[in-house]
């Protein structure tokens, strides 16, 4: 859903489309970390590798 929200506002103009894919390339590269790191918190993984 970021993404689609994402896209829809270069649809909409609020920012030039030619830049858009910079735009939603960083935007789920944020998400995935964030989630992953969300994830594995939630599992009670530590940093140290096993």
């Amino acid at each position: 859903m970021p993404t689609l929200g994402v896209l829809l506002g270069a649809a909409w103009g609020w920012w030039p489309t030619a830049d858009v894919e910079c735009v939603v390339f960083a935007v789920n590269v944020v998400l995935l970390f964030a989630w992953g790191l969300s994830a594995a918190r939630a599992a009670v993984r530590t940093w140290a590798p096993p």
